[in-house]
């Protein structure tokens, strides 16, 4: 596409044409744009798009709306410390993507399964009861187990 019909497309009122956009932009700067887009749809399709830089998902991971937090939770490409805390994300749609798109990081498992949501805590129990269940279909991903706390007990 040319710049002038990135543009234009930019401008579209219609948000189902810039979320087309964002799967399947991989410039940078038209990423970024979009990133920025009012709607929350054209911005959770940014979340999931590979060739998002990694500080505009980062950034995407604190958004206002939930389904946007989701969407970078499933990305699989947030790092450790940015997918860490939306464990206890205010959304239980975040918390379950942040489980079943990261079923090797049982330690933010052993945290959701102790929230009030039976569904994600049910499905946190299933997968630190049976981790190669949910991580054998990523190929070879090292797990993250819970820390014990009674190894901080004096």
């Amino acid at each position: 596409m040319s710049t002038a019909q990135v543009e234009q497309i930019l401008e579209d009122p219609a948000h189902s044409v810039r979320e087309r956009l964002a799967e399947a932009a991989t410039d940078e700067g038209v990423l970024r744009r979009l990133a920025n887009d009012p709607h929350p749809l054209v911005r959770a399709s940014v979340a999931l798009n590979d060739a998002v830089p990694v500080d505009v998902l980062q950034t995407l991971a604190q958004d206002g709306r939930a389904r946007v937090r989701s969407a970078a939770a499933a990305s699989r490409r947030l790092p450790y410390e940015a997918l860490t805390p939306m464990a206890n994300d205010r959304s239980v749609e975040v918390q379950w993507h942040v489980l079943v798109s990261n079923p090797e990081r049982l330690d933010l498992a052993a945290e959701i399964a102790e929230h009030s949501d039976a569904m994600n805590a049910d499905q946190a129990r299933s997968q630190l009861q049976h981790p190669g269940n949910f991580t054998g279909p990523l190929d070879q991903v090292e797990i993250v187990k819970p820390v014990d706390r009674e190894d901080f007990l004096y």
